[in-house]
Protein backbone atom coordinates (compact mmCIF):
# COMPACT_ATOMS: atom_id res chain seq x y z
CA UNK A 1 0.00 0.00 0.00
CA UNK A 2 2.89 2.79 1.04
CA UNK A 3 4.38 1.65 -2.93
CA UNK A 4 1.25 2.67 -4.03
CA UNK A 5 0.67 5.70 -1.90
CA UNK A 6 3.79 7.14 -2.68
CA UNK A 7 3.49 6.19 -6.19
CA UNK A 8 0.92 8.08 -6.55
CA UNK A 9 2.21 11.18 -4.93
CA UNK A 10 5.12 11.20 -7.61
CA UNK A 11 4.49 10.03 -10.79
CA UNK A 12 2.07 11.87 -12.90
CA UNK A 13 3.22 10.54 -16.24
CA UNK A 14 -0.02 10.24 -17.97
CA UNK A 15 0.69 14.06 -17.92
CA UNK A 16 3.63 14.26 -19.98
CA UNK A 17 3.97 14.13 -23.75
CA UNK A 18 6.86 11.11 -25.05
CA UNK A 19 9.63 12.34 -26.95
CA UNK A 20 9.38 10.02 -29.30
CA UNK A 21 12.23 10.69 -31.49
CA UNK A 22 14.71 7.47 -31.62
CA UNK A 23 18.11 7.87 -31.50
CA UNK A 24 17.95 8.03 -35.08
CA UNK A 25 18.45 11.52 -36.78
CA UNK A 26 15.51 10.57 -39.30
CA UNK A 27 13.47 9.03 -36.98
CA UNK A 28 9.84 10.62 -37.82
CA UNK A 29 8.11 11.98 -34.44
CA UNK A 30 4.84 10.88 -33.53
CA UNK A 31 2.11 13.18 -33.42
CA UNK A 32 2.09 13.71 -29.54
CA UNK A 33 5.93 13.66 -29.39
CA UNK A 34 8.42 15.72 -31.02
CA UNK A 35 6.26 17.30 -33.85
CA UNK A 36 8.05 20.89 -33.82
CA UNK A 37 5.50 23.59 -36.05
CA UNK A 38 7.28 24.65 -39.40
CA UNK A 39 6.04 27.98 -38.80
CA UNK A 40 7.98 28.20 -35.90
CA UNK A 41 10.79 26.00 -35.99
CA UNK A 42 13.36 27.85 -38.23
CA UNK A 43 13.14 30.53 -36.02
CA UNK A 44 13.69 29.11 -32.88
CA UNK A 45 16.55 26.28 -33.57
CA UNK A 46 18.15 29.67 -34.94
CA UNK A 47 17.77 31.39 -31.72
CA UNK A 48 19.28 28.14 -30.28
CA UNK A 49 22.23 27.68 -32.33
CA UNK A 50 22.60 31.29 -31.45
CA UNK A 51 22.92 30.95 -27.98
CA UNK A 52 24.19 27.77 -27.74
CA UNK A 53 26.07 25.83 -30.34
CA UNK A 54 27.13 29.12 -32.71
CA UNK A 55 28.60 30.56 -30.42
CA UNK A 56 31.33 28.25 -28.85
CA UNK A 57 33.97 27.53 -31.54
CA UNK A 58 34.17 23.78 -30.70
CA UNK A 59 30.86 23.14 -32.04
CA UNK A 60 31.90 24.88 -35.64
CA UNK A 61 35.68 24.66 -36.00
CA UNK A 62 36.45 21.55 -34.83
CA UNK A 63 36.75 18.36 -36.52
CA UNK A 64 35.65 16.31 -34.05
CA UNK A 65 32.25 17.22 -34.39
CA UNK A 66 32.21 15.79 -38.26
CA UNK A 67 31.72 12.53 -37.32
CA UNK A 68 28.52 11.12 -37.87
CA UNK A 69 27.77 10.12 -34.48
CA UNK A 70 27.77 13.90 -33.43
CA UNK A 71 25.50 15.22 -36.39
CA UNK A 72 22.86 12.29 -34.97
CA UNK A 73 23.35 13.82 -31.79
CA UNK A 74 23.03 17.49 -32.73
CA UNK A 75 19.62 16.70 -34.91
CA UNK A 76 18.69 15.27 -31.98
CA UNK A 77 19.12 18.07 -29.97
CA UNK A 78 17.71 20.16 -32.82
CA UNK A 79 14.36 18.19 -32.26
CA UNK A 80 13.82 18.28 -28.62
CA UNK A 81 14.93 21.93 -28.47
CA UNK A 82 10.98 22.34 -30.58
CA UNK A 83 9.69 18.98 -28.77
CA UNK A 84 6.33 19.24 -28.30
CA UNK A 85 5.26 18.77 -24.29
CA UNK A 86 2.32 18.26 -22.93
CA UNK A 87 -0.69 20.81 -21.84
CA UNK A 88 1.14 20.80 -18.32
CA UNK A 89 4.82 21.58 -19.97
CA UNK A 90 6.17 17.77 -19.36
CA UNK A 91 7.88 16.14 -21.47
CA UNK A 92 9.60 12.72 -21.00
CA UNK A 93 12.52 10.72 -22.28
CA UNK A 94 12.92 6.57 -22.70
CA UNK A 95 16.13 4.91 -24.00
CA UNK A 96 14.30 4.53 -27.40
CA UNK A 97 13.76 8.32 -27.49
CA UNK A 98 17.90 9.01 -27.04
CA UNK A 99 20.70 8.66 -29.39
CA UNK A 100 22.98 5.61 -28.23
CA UNK A 101 26.16 8.64 -29.21
CA UNK A 102 25.08 10.34 -26.36
CA UNK A 103 28.14 11.41 -24.46
CA UNK A 104 29.16 13.82 -21.57
CA UNK A 105 30.90 16.11 -24.50
CA UNK A 106 27.15 16.54 -25.74
CA UNK A 107 26.42 18.11 -22.03
CA UNK A 108 26.29 21.70 -23.07
CA UNK A 109 24.40 20.86 -26.72
CA UNK A 110 21.56 19.07 -24.43
CA UNK A 111 21.29 22.46 -21.87
CA UNK A 112 21.19 24.82 -24.89
CA UNK A 113 18.18 22.61 -26.45
CA UNK A 114 16.65 22.05 -22.68
CA UNK A 115 17.04 25.85 -22.69
CA UNK A 116 15.61 26.61 -25.42
CA UNK A 117 12.27 24.65 -25.43
CA UNK A 118 9.77 27.30 -24.66
CA UNK A 119 7.02 25.01 -23.24
CA UNK A 120 9.40 22.97 -21.73
CA UNK A 121 8.19 22.73 -17.66
CA UNK A 122 8.64 18.76 -16.60
CA UNK A 123 11.34 16.52 -17.35
CA UNK A 124 10.76 13.46 -16.93
CA UNK A 125 13.46 9.98 -17.65
CA UNK A 126 13.06 6.88 -17.65
CA UNK A 127 15.47 3.54 -17.77
CA UNK A 128 18.72 5.28 -19.21
CA UNK A 129 21.66 4.01 -19.17
CA UNK A 130 23.59 5.49 -15.79
CA UNK A 131 25.58 7.74 -17.59
CA UNK A 132 22.87 9.34 -19.89
CA UNK A 133 20.84 9.66 -16.45
CA UNK A 134 24.02 11.68 -15.20
CA UNK A 135 23.97 14.16 -18.50
CA UNK A 136 21.14 14.72 -18.37
CA UNK A 137 20.41 15.83 -14.62
CA UNK A 138 23.24 18.23 -15.20
CA UNK A 139 22.12 19.61 -18.18
CA UNK A 140 18.38 19.95 -16.78
CA UNK A 141 19.66 21.40 -13.95
CA UNK A 142 21.82 23.71 -15.23
CA UNK A 143 18.67 24.69 -17.88
CA UNK A 144 15.87 25.38 -15.35
CA UNK A 145 15.23 29.06 -14.52
CA UNK A 146 12.48 30.55 -12.62
CA UNK A 147 9.76 30.20 -15.57
CA UNK A 148 11.16 27.50 -17.37
CA UNK A 149 11.91 23.64 -16.57
CA UNK A 150 10.90 23.67 -12.63
CA UNK A 151 11.00 19.65 -12.37
CA UNK A 152 13.15 16.68 -13.12
CA UNK A 153 11.96 13.32 -12.48
CA UNK A 154 14.23 10.22 -12.07
CA UNK A 155 11.18 7.94 -12.68
CA UNK A 156 13.52 4.35 -13.89
CA UNK A 157 14.98 1.34 -11.61
CA UNK A 158 18.79 2.58 -12.99
CA UNK A 159 18.80 5.54 -10.74
CA UNK A 160 22.03 4.92 -8.29
CA UNK A 161 24.47 6.93 -5.47
CA UNK A 162 25.98 8.09 -8.75
CA UNK A 163 23.07 10.30 -9.98
CA UNK A 164 22.10 11.21 -6.20
CA UNK A 165 25.30 12.55 -5.28
CA UNK A 166 25.60 14.58 -9.01
CA UNK A 167 22.13 16.33 -7.94
CA UNK A 168 23.37 17.17 -4.37
CA UNK A 169 26.35 18.79 -5.63
CA UNK A 170 24.41 21.03 -9.02
CA UNK A 171 21.68 21.91 -5.73
CA UNK A 172 24.32 24.08 -4.06
CA UNK A 173 24.46 27.83 -4.99
CA UNK A 174 28.29 27.47 -5.42
CA UNK A 175 27.71 27.64 -9.03
CA UNK A 176 28.12 31.29 -11.26
CA UNK A 177 25.02 30.86 -11.74
CA UNK A 178 22.55 29.66 -8.47
CA UNK A 179 20.43 26.05 -8.92
CA UNK A 180 16.81 27.20 -10.00
CA UNK A 181 14.84 24.07 -10.05
CA UNK A 182 11.81 23.53 -8.30
CA UNK A 183 10.89 20.27 -7.68
CA UNK A 184 12.88 16.74 -8.00
CA UNK A 185 12.06 13.01 -7.96
CA UNK A 186 13.94 10.16 -8.00
CA UNK A 187 11.50 7.47 -7.68
CA UNK A 188 10.14 3.94 -9.00
CA UNK A 189 7.47 1.53 -7.88
CA UNK A 190 9.39 -1.10 -6.93
CA UNK A 191 13.27 -0.88 -6.52
CA UNK A 192 16.04 1.09 -7.67
CA UNK A 193 20.24 1.77 -6.70
CA UNK A 194 19.45 4.47 -4.39
CA UNK A 195 20.93 4.25 -0.89
CA UNK A 196 22.57 6.22 2.25
CA UNK A 197 25.79 6.56 -0.33
CA UNK A 198 23.54 8.72 -2.47
CA UNK A 199 20.95 10.06 -0.24
CA UNK A 200 23.35 11.68 2.48
CA UNK A 201 25.00 13.66 0.03
CA UNK A 202 21.79 14.49 -1.59
CA UNK A 203 19.88 15.79 1.06
CA UNK A 204 22.63 17.54 2.83
CA UNK A 205 22.58 20.14 0.08
CA UNK A 206 19.04 21.25 1.10
CA UNK A 207 21.05 22.80 4.20
CA UNK A 208 22.11 25.88 1.21
CA UNK A 209 19.73 25.31 -1.84
CA UNK A 210 17.01 28.20 -1.38
CA UNK A 211 14.58 27.10 -4.05
CA UNK A 212 13.54 23.60 -4.22
CA UNK A 213 10.64 23.39 -3.25
CA UNK A 214 9.12 19.59 -2.94
CA UNK A 215 11.53 16.77 -3.03
CA UNK A 216 10.75 12.94 -3.50
CA UNK A 217 12.93 10.38 -3.02
CA UNK A 218 12.10 6.13 -3.25
CA UNK A 219 15.31 4.01 -2.27
CA UNK A 220 14.60 0.75 -0.97
CA UNK A 221 18.04 0.73 0.62
CA UNK A 222 17.67 4.20 2.02
CA UNK A 223 17.82 4.15 5.63
CA UNK A 224 18.25 5.80 9.18
CA UNK A 225 21.82 7.72 7.56
CA UNK A 226 19.61 10.00 4.73
CA UNK A 227 17.01 10.60 7.48
CA UNK A 228 19.61 11.81 10.08
CA UNK A 229 21.01 13.68 7.49
CA UNK A 230 17.65 15.35 6.23
CA UNK A 231 16.54 16.30 9.62
CA UNK A 232 19.98 18.57 10.03
CA UNK A 233 19.54 19.98 6.75
CA UNK A 234 15.91 21.17 7.72
CA UNK A 235 16.90 22.97 10.40
CA UNK A 236 18.92 25.30 8.06
CA UNK A 237 16.33 25.27 5.25
CA UNK A 238 13.33 27.01 4.68
CA UNK A 239 12.43 26.70 0.80
CA UNK A 240 11.52 23.18 1.18
CA UNK A 241 7.22 22.63 1.34
CA UNK A 242 6.81 18.97 -0.27
CA UNK A 243 8.88 15.82 1.41
CA UNK A 244 8.11 12.63 0.78
CA UNK A 245 10.52 10.22 1.40
CA UNK A 246 9.99 5.75 1.65
CA UNK A 247 13.18 3.52 2.49
CA UNK A 248 12.79 -0.38 3.44
CA UNK A 249 15.91 0.76 5.90
CA UNK A 250 14.77 3.91 7.75
CA UNK A 251 14.24 2.66 11.31
CA UNK A 252 12.51 3.82 14.61
CA UNK A 253 15.62 6.01 14.76
CA UNK A 254 15.30 7.76 11.94
CA UNK A 255 11.58 8.83 11.92
CA UNK A 256 12.39 10.18 15.44
CA UNK A 257 15.12 12.60 14.41
CA UNK A 258 12.55 14.13 11.96
CA UNK A 259 9.85 14.19 14.48
CA UNK A 260 12.12 16.25 16.70
CA UNK A 261 12.75 18.94 13.79
CA UNK A 262 9.34 19.01 13.21
CA UNK A 263 8.11 19.57 16.82
CA UNK A 264 10.65 22.02 17.83
CA UNK A 265 9.04 24.23 14.49
CA UNK A 266 12.44 24.29 12.80
CA UNK A 267 11.35 23.75 9.00
CA UNK A 268 9.06 25.16 6.87
CA UNK A 269 6.98 21.57 5.63
CA UNK A 270 3.55 22.15 4.38
CA UNK A 271 3.28 18.44 2.82
CA UNK A 272 5.11 15.27 4.80
CA UNK A 273 4.73 11.52 2.95
CA UNK A 274 7.15 9.09 5.16
CA UNK A 275 6.96 5.37 4.32
CA UNK A 276 8.86 2.17 5.06
CA UNK A 277 9.11 -1.27 6.51
CA UNK A 278 11.40 -1.55 9.26
CA UNK A 279 10.06 0.83 11.99
CA UNK A 280 7.33 0.85 14.68
CA UNK A 281 3.86 2.36 15.12
CA UNK A 282 4.97 4.12 18.14
CA UNK A 283 7.73 6.17 16.38
CA UNK A 284 5.15 7.32 13.68
CA UNK A 285 2.35 8.01 16.45
CA UNK A 286 5.24 9.92 17.96
CA UNK A 287 5.80 11.81 13.84
CA UNK A 288 1.92 12.40 13.75
CA UNK A 289 2.13 13.91 17.72
CA UNK A 290 4.89 16.24 16.46
CA UNK A 291 2.94 17.31 13.14
CA UNK A 292 -0.43 17.97 14.96
CA UNK A 293 1.85 19.91 18.05
CA UNK A 294 3.63 22.17 15.90
CA UNK A 295 0.54 23.32 14.25
CA UNK A 296 2.23 24.82 11.23
CA UNK A 297 -0.27 24.30 8.50
CA UNK A 298 0.89 20.61 7.68
CA UNK A 299 -1.37 18.70 4.66
CA UNK A 300 -1.96 15.20 5.93
CA UNK A 301 -2.34 12.89 3.26
CA UNK A 302 -5.84 10.55 3.79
Amino acid sequence: AMHLLLWSACSRADVDSPMGVGGSAGSKAPSRGCSPCPASQSQRWCHWGAAGQLEDPLYTTSAYWDHQEHKEVQAWARRLAVAECSPSGGLSLSASDVPAELDYVHKDLVCSALRTNQSLRILTVYDLAPQAERLLAEAAVQAASSQRLLEVRFLGDKADDALARLLGMLLRPVWAKPPQLRRLTIAHPRRNYLTDQGGIPLVQALEENTKLQSLVLFGSRLGDGTMWALSNALEHNFSLQTLVIFGKRITGSGVASLARVVKEGRCNLQELVLGGTDFPDEECCDLVRSVAGAQRGFKMPS
